[in-house]
């Protein structure tokens, strides 16, 4: 199974290459987040969601929205970018 990281990072060129399964694919990915975060709160967890929704139009600043949640919740995502 893949790591968080790498599972975002595979989302990421998915977003580019593949939107039509991007949503979906989005959806598990923060589905798991959800689950490995510790703690993760309700507006926490809405952000990523958000962040997830633009991924497709702006994965760099998307994507250091999830670091920084991550970082917060004891996940590293740091290795994506």
């Amino acid at each position: 199974m893949l790591n968080l990281a790498d599972a975002l990072a595979l989302l990421a060129l998915m977003a580019k290459d593949d939107p039509r399964r991007y949503g979906r694919a989005a959806a598990r990915w923060h589905g798991r987040f959800a689950v490995e975060a510790k703690g993760l709160e309700l507006a926490d967890s809405q952000l990523a969601l958000a962040a997830l929704a633009s991924l497709p139009t702006d994965a760099e600043a998307s994507l250091a929205v999830l670091e920084r949640i991550a970082a917060r919740r004891g996940v590293r995502l740091n290795c994506v970018r």
